[in-house]
């Protein structure tokens, strides 16, 4: 459960970040880290 949070956590910070340094975010990279990070989260329960 930690280890949800704290992907999330991180997860949320980088969109941040690409959105601050991009005034258009690239939507394919954000939906390519959304399926990474379900990913990692169905394989640490």
């Amino acid at each position: 459960m930690v280890k949800t949070v704290f992907f999330l956590t991180i997860h949320l910070i980088l969109i941040e970040i690409s959105y601050l340094i991009s005034p258009r975010p690239v939507n394919t990279e954000i939906d390519w880290q959304n399926n990474h990070l379900l990913e990692n989260i169905f394989s640490c329960q």
